[in-house]
């Protein structure tokens, strides 16, 4: 169940970030947040495995885009080395705690299957 999610982001990754920069991180990064949001309820509410399984690849699919686009908003939003430098120490301590407790709280309200 976590390697759907994982598959799905190392494969799409690279092509996310070259996407916002063709079409523009402003949008293809709440785009990515809103299939990652759709696809949570998904997977709280999945019946089985393969259910599981499948939104856990969409979770994926929308962290690809999520992930490269807000580390250009980051940048482009502190143009100083010092704020930009700041910005990207809170980004990656955020983002390291959501990584590991999100799939943590997730299976501590699970209903025990």
């Amino acid at each position: 169940m976590v390697d759907g999610y994982a598959v799905a982001i190392a494969g799409l990754l690279l092509g996310g970030g070259a996407l916002g920069d063709r079409v523009g991180h402003r949008g293809l990064t709440p785009a990515g947040f809103g299939l990652f949001g759709a696809a949570s309820p998904a997977c709280g509410a999945a019946p089985g495995a393969a259910p599981l399984i499948a939104a856990r690849v969409v979770q994926g699919a929308g962290a690809a885009p999520l992930l490269p686009g807000s580390l250009a908003l980051i940048t482009a939003a502190y143009p100083g080395r010092a704020e930009q430098a700041r910005a990207l120490g809170m980004w990656a301590g955020i983002s390291s705690t959501a990584l590991t407790a999100g799939p943590l709280l997730g299976g501590a309200g699970g209903r025990g299957q």
